[in-house]
């Protein structure tokens, strides 16, 4: 897990993004009108590919205090800024982990041009599922890629995702 100051104002509006952008509906050619991040043909299945990075993304407990670091937390909340393969800013990210079952979970907002992706998987990851979208992503589904370089870890705190955007034919309200 990596480390990150923050506020906790910052760290609840951030939070409530995260669980603010939950509808899902049916899915559109959201991945062709889309101008966040590098976007690329994915291989074979009709997938769009999404290449952003996080130069600085960092994990941190929004109840830390001075005299509570001997707990251990209940949940980390991570942001940062997003850009593309040319290093133009291209949204958000947010993240939450939280404990659940043999090593937690992980929820991710990418809030991006048009619209939001949701994912989540294991904090054990790098791999994670889209579980819907907002706006030009709505029924988004997939999967990605996570590699952090958490700085905790002797890395430079930057992250990168490869995100694979299925294109569908079904609805899911």
């Amino acid at each position: 897990m990596s480390e990150r100051t923050t506020t906790r104002a910052g760290a609840l509006r951030r939070l409530g993004l995260l669980l603010g952008g939950a509808g899902v509906g049916a899915a559109g050619g959201f991945a062709a009108r889309s101008n966040a991040g590098s976007t690329e043909a994915a291989a074979g299945d009709g997938a769009t590919r999404l290449r952003l990075r996080a130069p600085q993304l960092a994990y941190v407990d929004p109840d830390a205090t001075p005299t509570s670091f001997l707990q251990i937390p209940s949940r980390l909340v991570g942001a940062a800024k997003l850009t593309d393969g040319t290093g133009r800013m291209s949204g958000a990210f947010t993240g939450l982990r939280m404990p659940a079952g043999d090593g937690g979970l992980e929820l991710h907002t990418f809030t991006l041009d048009g619209g939001t992706l949701m994912g989540m998987g294991p904090v054990s990851g790098p791999d994670f599922s889209i579980v819907g979208g907002t706006g030009q992503f709505i029924g988004a589904a997939g999967a990605y890629t996570m590699e952090h370089r958490a700085a905790s870890a002797g890395g430079d705190g930057s992250a990168d995702f490869v995100i694979d955007i299925a294109r569908g034919e079904h609805s899911w309200h």
